[in-house]
């Protein structure tokens, strides 16, 4: 499916939402499950899985809406992300980690770095570990140009998420960016020792 054709789903699909009732807690395993399928880039089997999830339902989680959030930042539609992490802050006490670092990755697209920094520091004040906050302040530090920083922060995400692809991956297209192509590749086959590739990994090689 193409991208503009799932994005016209994914808002049809949010119109079940307009006359919210009752909130479905999704559970963390099944958030890790969907959330894993977003960072595979593989968005139509993620939309069809919290589709399935909130059929019964009348309202987000928000776990729902920091999922249909990541959703939107795949899509290239921060603008609408931004708007999804937003309202998880006000849905639950709960998830303000993960609000928060949506809230910058959408931030960083929209070119507002500094309160793309701002969330992404309240990211790490509320989970410190959280690694989407981390791989935030890496993109951030390399917009500005203070590469030890942007290093600093991106092997602590790898090292976080214990060579995750979607870490690696970051690291690599901001090596890329800096137009070290070479030192890019080998971030991505040392990584590709320990871990099977995924389609976008495979790409981005």
């Amino acid at each position: 499916m193409s991208k503009c054709k799932l994005l016209t789903v994914v808002l049809s699909f949010l119109a079940l939402f307009c006359i919210n009732i009752k909130a479905y807690a999704i559970t963390e395993n099944q958030y890790l499950v969907i959330n894993k399928l977003i960072n595979e880039e593989n968005i139509d089997k993620a939309f069809s899985e919290l589709k399935n999830l909130q059929k019964k339902e009348n309202k987000l989680s928000s776990r729902g809406h920091i999922l249909i959030g990541k959703i939107y930042l795949a899509l290239e539609q921060p603008a609408k992300a931004y708007s999804f992490f937003e309202k998880a802050t006000f849905t639950s006490v709960l998830n303000h980690d993960l609000a928060y670092a949506g809230m910058s990755m959408s931030a960083i697209k929209l070119g507002n770095l500094s309160d793309a920094k701002k969330y992404a520091n309240k990211a790490l004040n509320e989970n410190p570990d959280l690694v989407e906050a981390k791989l935030a302040l890496g993109l951030i530090f390399t917009d500005y140009g203070e590469i030890k920083k942007a290093e600093k922060y991106f092997k602590k995400a790898i090292l976080t998420s214990r060579n995750s692809l979607m870490s690696v991956r970051a690291y690599a297209s901001s090596k890329m960016r800096e137009g070290q192509h070479k030192e890019a590749k080998d971030i991505i086959t040392n990584a590709l020792l320990e871990q099977k590739s995924d389609a976008p990994t495979t790409d981005l090689l």
